[in-house]
Formats: structure tokens, sequence, C-alpha cells
């Protein structure tokens, strides 16, 4: 594919020539730049206002671009029944940020949950490290293998209950009742101690 210099040091480009262009794969790398500029500063001060450190809003920058990237060239991006391409931009970053967000402080609740369990709240390692100790050891051996399966999937390895439930073969809410009584039953052989 050969990029026109002059179409990549356009200084901006309509919302049309973008989706046209992003469509049929021409001057891909051009439009990015151009857009990574247009879009750089209000992106990163948006993550910063929601919360998030510059690294944080960089990473959320580019995966944005990429999705953007991504809507227009899979034609989900209307540019007629879209009020602008930067408020639809804006969407996505805001989106980026809160989904990236609560997976952070989800994985954070989970390491203070399972600390909490064996009685070192000051003390957040993650499940794994703490049934590396002896009595932890013991006392999770104790819940039975489903449980074991499910709390170490969940807290241990953060991985969502979507793929936990697909790989045990039941249903989310079974998982979710099966996972209260399993932590109900590791909180209680805690307690004994």
């Amino acid at each position: 594919m050969k990029i026109n210099k002059l179409v990549i040091q356009k200084k901006s480009f309509t919302t049309q020539e973008i989706v046209e262009q992003l469509r049929i794969g021409e001057n891909v790398e051009g439009i990015t730049t151009n857009l990574y500029r247009r879009f750089e500063g209000k992106s990163i001060r948006l993550v910063q206002r929601l919360g998030g450190n510059y690294e944080d809003a960089e990473d959320v920058l580019h995966d944005s671009l990429l999705a953007l990237l991504h809507h227009i060239q899979e034609d989900k991006f209307d540019a007629v029944g879209v009020a602008s391409l930067d408020t639809y931009f804006y969407s996505i970053v805001r989106n980026e940020w809160l989904n990236k967000n609560r997976g952070d402080s989800r994985r954070l609740q989970r390491e203070e949950t399972a600390a909490a369990m064996t009685g070192s709240v000051e003390n957040t390692t993650p499940l794994s490290e703490m049934i590396q100790n002896d009595t932890a050891y013991q006392v999770f051996q104790k819940i039975g293998e489903k449980c074991r399966k499910i709390l170490s999937a969940y807290y241990a390895e953060n991985r969502p209950l979507t793929e936990v439930a697909e790989e045990l073969q039941i249903s989310l809410g079974a998982l979710r009742v099966e996972k209260h009584r399993c932590m109900k039953k590791l909180s209680g052989l805690v307690n004994e101690l």
C-alpha cells in the first residue's frame, strides 16, 4: 500500500475522510497519527480527572484508539448518527478507563478478602502466597476439591467468574452460590483456629 506523503502531513481530517480511508485501509498510519495528536491532551486530562495517573491515561489512550479504529473498520461507527467523532472517542476513553479501574479494584478487593480470611488484615498477600503457609494450607485442604478450585481460580488467579463457571460447566448463578458457600466454609475453619 502506497501512502501519499501529502495526506500524512495534512493537519486534520474530516470525520468522513477518516471513515472512508480507514474502511478501505488507506493511509491508516497517517490517520492514526493525526487522531493520536488530536485526542491525546483531552484524553489524558479526562483519565486524570477520573482518578488515573499519566501512565494509566497513556494506556487508555492507546487502547481507545485501537477500539476506535476497530469500530470504524468493522462499520460499528455511524458518522451520521453520532454527535461527533470527538464525542464518540471520549466515550470510548471513559468506558476503557472505567473498565480498567473496575478490574483493578476487583483484584484488590479479592486480595483483601483473602488476607482477611487468614486473620491478617494488614497483610494483603494473594491467596496463592497464603496457602504456602502450613496452617493456612491445611485449612485450605479441608474445604474440598471443588471449593479449592473455585477459590483458587477467583482469588489467586484473578480469573473472572464467567470463565470459572464455563470451566466447571455450571451456570454463573450456581457458581456464585457455591463460591459464597465455600467462603463461608473457609471462614468457619479459619475462625476455629
